[in-house]
């Protein structure tokens, strides 16, 4: 394995670890998903409906990270 290998795969170790964090919450319905950018003081809530579709976003990202570290 070489070092670019070795990273990646911790990368995406990391990046499945996080995911599965977020999304084995008991209920779904009551995640607050807090985005942070630079110079952001306050954080806005976003609508319900963006939190459920970055949720499906999350669970996808998680199969293809899953796939791909496999693969690694």
């Amino acid at each position: 394995m070489t070092k670019e290998t070795f990273e990646k795969a911790k990368q995406l170790d990391s990046d499945i670890f996080k995911l599965k964090e977020q999304l084995n919450s008991e209920d779904l319905n009551t995640v607050w998903i807090d985005i942070a950018t630079p110079g952001t003081e306050e954080m806005d809530l976003y609508s319900n409906r963006f939190q459920h579709e970055l949720i499906e976003w999350m669970k996808n990202k998680l199969k293809e990270y899953q796939k791909e570290f496999d693969e690694v």
